[in-house]
């Protein structure tokens, strides 16, 4: 079950379950409290943590929404200061974090969308594995679009899909041309891209 607060949605089961466990734990040290008003302060704290958790999460949304240039800017504008202080300290941190993950993003996506728009037949991708060894592997990304299922697949096939995506958004699928299988590329450790008739190179 979920409650809606404003804009924000809070798992009352969870807030329930977190509550009623901190409450067994504390009578099973102490069976001489009482099980109502020990309740009530755990549900009390419950909700407190699941008000600070969701705040949390909202204030690293909305950070990792913003791009290189925005999160640079207000770097900057905080390092430019006289004074820093705990605060600003605490905020360069956090500011810096959600920079080099927004950093990332733009360099992953810049590799998918050479990789995918190759105009020519094929993509050839230098990339690192994970022994350490250098590889070039041949892409074929029209092979590998058209044995992709897309709209046709099951519903689970698609979650699976996602959730793929959401935990490694640092892996993408492609279709190794020479071995006929579809692999899957590190972004993060790709070092050269050919395609479309130019060498693309990457630190």
């Amino acid at each position: 079950m979920t409650v809606a607060d404003h804009s924000a949605t809070y798992d009352l089961s969870a807030i329930m379950s977190e509550a009623w466990s901190r409450t067994h734990e504390a009578l099973a040290h102490n069976p001489r409290l009482f099980l109502r008003p020990l309740f009530r302060r755990y549900l009390r704290e419950a909700w407190v943590n699941a008000k600070t958790r969701m705040e949390l999460a909202r204030a690293k949304a909305e950070l990792e929404a913003r791009s290189v240039d925005c999160l640079s800017r207000e770097i900057e504008h905080i390092e430019n200061r006289s004074i820093i202080g705990i605060d600003g300290a605490n905020r360069l941190a956090k500011l810096r974090c959600a920079l080099a993950r927004a950093r990332e993003r733009e360099d992953f996506a810049a590799k998918r969308e050479l990789i995918a728009t190759g105009t020519g037949r094929f993509v050839a991708v230098t990339f690192t594995k994970k022994d350490g060894a250098e590889r070039t592997m041949t892409v074929q990304p029209d092979a590998l679009r058209s044995r992709l299922k897309g709209e046709d697949a099951s519903d689970a096939g698609r979650r699976a899909s996602q959730t793929r995506a959401e935990r490694h958004p640092n892996l993408m699928p492609v279709w190794d041309a020479q071995k006929r299988v579809c692999r899957s590329i590190n972004l993060a450790t790709i070092s050269r891209i050919a395609a479309n008739g130019q060498v693309h190179t990457f630190a």
